[in-house]
């Protein structure tokens, strides 16, 4: 994200281009979450983004994402 300054509609041009092939892998909407960061400069992995670089997204972090992941036992 941050190579396109954080823009709203370059995100928003990558969760439509990728969400048919989510779907027609059998992943449910309810089951993703998209989240803007930076691999550079670990933007938005561990602590929020600075409002001051991305004003659009008030969602969790990468780790806040993770640590609430729900595991599901498929062998009992």
């Amino acid at each position: 994200m941050d190579e396109c300054k954080w823009a709203k509609a370059r995100f928003d041009e990558i969760v439509a281009g990728l969400t048919p092939f989510l779907k027609a892998t059998g992943y449910k909407d309810e089951n993703i979450v998209w989240i803007p960061m930076s691999g550079m400069t670990g933007e938005n992995l561990k602590e929020k983004i600075d409002p001051k670089i991305c004003s659009w997204y008030k969602g969790p972090t990468f780790i806040e994402v993770i640590n609430d992941i729900k595991l599901v036992e498929r062998f009992p």
